[in-house]
């Protein structure tokens, strides 16, 4: 072997053609777009013969087309390589019969985009500033190793395209990097701000130092609409009636709008979707009218409320307040809800009482027991019997039972409510010769509510606080029933720029008074008699708004806002006020001036009346001395309790456990004339507990 320069020569048999020797390859490596290499390939021969070469055109050339060996000497053929493109590039050279493999590279930078750029609709809004489009363009160097590119600035054509970003209406340019290297990536940002609409079109240039495409234009397409902000209206009266909810919704515009989103949320949460539009964003013409369908998910509970919001373009969020429907069954709350008489010794009877409440007005036709004979019902309900919501004083009936062996017995209590089939109580028990018996009380959470009223603190309300005062406290008795955790800050409605307003604190210093604290009536109205005097700019619910941001809606609290005044709501923007509120259950109630029947500052312009209708709150008259009758809060359970009447009278030691855990005899007292267990002040069971007191009982029940 004989090397020169750096290209071996090589002698194969297998290159031979009449005894002609040459390399097999050529290597040429990495050549520069726009400039070449040449590379020698040697022949020899021990005899004299002519050698003709056949290379195809492209990035490959020879000068001669053939030579003339002579015997035992070498001849030189330079072969040169002029890369056209980058990377890799191959060809063949044939000398008579045999073939010399030629490869080489292109080496520099390239400049890569996809395009064209196709933009989801633009939406332009009727006499509004346009907003500029945002998206970007991914621009690449895929040139070879070690070849940087060198962007410039781009060029455009028009101002309604910006390479950067639109302030206002002036284009802040996108300003390139010195280099970008090889596979390296780059976003560069597009703004469009189309001030004519109908399918456009922009182009952008990119200038760069790829030397076979120097620059590379991109195409930006996008269909450009107008729009007028939607004005949807529909009749709804905040009633869910069954499982599903299909409402029409109609554009009451002279031109087209866009709907962009549709959102659902329910308190509890999660049961509530969204079903029509399938598709969004929608367009509504002119007197367009599309069906919003809401279903609630299994499992949805009786009582649930929701909101659902429509978001258009130009619009404010329109929220859809309602509640589902509540049955006459659904209604209906019976407590105990079952009950387990434990055991009973033969021949004694042992009697339990049942109360019944509602949410709603429900007839109950019947009441039917069902099952073992050793219950009896000894106090029924008359047919027809009418069971009024939030009743103070609930109906009730009452069950014995009374062993006659020694087994377990079962039976069931069937109320027929009318129109709404059956609610049952389900019954067991144990007969036994000497039991040890068991009773269980289970008593249910407290529902949780905030409220906050808003009490107008101008000078000219002042001589209408005292009837305030008095209509607080049945509505404050409400609240302390034993049915809800509630919490309730008074407020100054006091609309003026530098009011800050915040609860006034209590005769115990504090803002929110909590109706399981001792004299919580007496709390409340000592923070209604301190409400300062403000100004004459009465706002109710967006000071509101500003108090609920600072204090915040307890987790899983309903929200219950009441604004007493005698003037027009004076907030701005008072739904969107409304709307800041975070609870998905809120209800704003007014009580104000809606007609002529006393002198009062103003009658109601609509902003009270909308915000009510918004929230599905309740409406009463400034002018009505005893306008607190309008307010209910639900309550569908027992009073709070710490004393539970035993069924048995016990013969030894009382032993009291709640939710399994057993409870120190400090804490409750055997009230033996009363027959009860006492718990003492502030010991009693959480609600939402269960409670068992065992002890052995020989007795019939007293």
């Amino acid at each position: 072997m004989r090397c020169i320069g750096w290209v071996a020569v090589v002698s194969l048999c297998a290159a031979c053609d009449g005894r002609v020797v040459h390399q097999p390859s050529l290597l040429f490596g990495s050549v520069a777009i726009g400039e070449s290499r040449e590379l020698p390939l040697f022949l020899s021969s021990d005899t004299a013969q002519n050698v003709a070469f056949e290379l195809s055109p492209g990035d490959f050339s020879i000068v001669e087309n053939s030579l003339t060996l002579r015997p035992n000497e070498t001849a030189t053929l330079l072969v040169r390589f002029t890369p056209t493109a980058l990377h890799t590039r191959t060809a063949t050279l044939k000398i008579g019969a045999k073939k010399v493999s030629l490869t080489g590279s292109g080496a520099g930078p390239e400049i890569t985009a996809e395009h064209p750029v196709v933009l989801p609709r633009v939406a332009l809004l009727t006499e509004q500033i346009p907003m500029p489009t945002i998206t970007s363009i991914t621009v690449r160097n895929t040139g070879t190793r070690g070849s940087d590119l060198v962007l410039r600035a781009p060029r455009v054509a028009g101002t309604e395209l910006c390479v950067g970003t639109f302030i206002g209406s002036v284009c802040e340019r996108w300003v390139p990097p010195a280099t970008l290297g090889v596979d390296d990536r780059l976003e560069v940002p597009l703004s469009i701000l189309p001030v004519e609409f109908g399918a456009r079109s922009w182009v952008m240039v990119f200038p760069s130092n790829d030397p076979l495409q120097p620059e590379i234009a991109v195409e930006v397409i996008a269909l450009v609409e107008v729009f007028e902000a939607c004005n949807l209206g529909y009749s709804f009266d905040g009633v869910m009636k069954g499982e599903e909810l299909v409402l029409p919704i109609t554009h009451l515009g002279t031109r087209r709008c866009l709907v962009e989103g549709i959102t659902a949320t329910s308190a509890p949460v999660n049961f509530l979707q969204v079903i029509e539009p399938a598709s969004l964003p929608l367009t509504l013409d002119a007197e367009g009218t599309f069906d919003l369908k809401i279903a609630l998910r299994p499992g949805a509970p009786s009582m649930l409320s929701g909101v659902v919001r429509i978001d258009a373009l130009g619009s404010d969020p329109r929220p859809i307040f309602f509640q589902r429907e509540l049955k006459g069954a659904d209604c209906l709350t019976v407590t105990p809800s079952e009950s387990n008489f434990g055991a009973v010794s033969q021949g004694c009877g042992r009697t339990r009482d049942f109360y019944v409440y509602s949410a709603c007005p429900v007839v109950i036709d019947s009441v039917q027991l069902a099952g073992s004979a050793e219950f009896e019902l000894v106090q029924a309900l008359a047919p027809g019997t009418v069971v009024s919501p939030n009743s103070g004083t609930p109906v009730s009936f009452s069950v014995t039972y009374t062993p006659d062996d020694v087994s377990a017995d079962v039976a069931t209590v069937k109320l027929e409510v009318r129109d709404a089939g059956f609610v049952n109580v389900p019954l067991m028990a144990q007969g036994q010769a000497a039991p040890i018996q068991v009773d269980r009380y289970r008593d249910d959470p407290l529902s949780v509510v905030d409220v906050l009223v808003m009490v107008d603190a101008s000078p000219s309300f002042v001589p209408r606080r005292s009837v305030v005062h008095e209509n607080l406290r049945p509505l404050l008795w409400l609240l302390n029933y034993g049915c809800t955790d509630a919490r309730v800050g008074i407020a100054p409605a006091d609309g003026a720029p530098d009011a800050g307003v915040q609860p006034v604190p209590n005769d115990a210093g504090v803002r929110w008074t909590a109706s399981e604290t001792p004299d919580f009536e007496g709390l409340v109205l000592s923070a209604l008699d301190a409400l300062p005097v403000g100004s004459e700019v009465e706002a109710c619910v967006g000071p509101a708004a500003d108090v609920m941001a600072d204090a915040g809606v307890r987790a899983g609290s309903r929200f219950s806002g009441i604004c007493i005044t005698d003037a027009l709501e004076q907030s701005p923007n008072p739904l969107a006020s409304l709307q800041r509120i975070q609870s998905v259950n809120t209800s704003w109630s007014v009580v104000s001036s809606f007609g002529a029947a006393c002198s009062a500052e103003s009658l109601d312009d609509g902003v009270h009346q909308s915000l009510i209708d918004a929230s599905h709150g309740l409406r009463g008259d400034i002018c009505d001395p005893t306008w607190s009758g309008i307010f209910s809060f639900g309550t569908t359970c027992n009073p709070r309790r710490g004393v539970y009447y035993l069924t048995s009278r016990p013969t030894g030691p009382v032993e009291v456990r709640v939710d399994g855990g057993l409870i120190s005899g400090s804490d409750w007292a055997l009230d033996v004339a009363a027959n009860s267990v006492d718990f003492l002040p502030g010991r009693a069971p959480t609600p939402g507990t269960t409670i068992e007191i065992s002890y052995v009982s020989l007795s019939c029940q007293p």
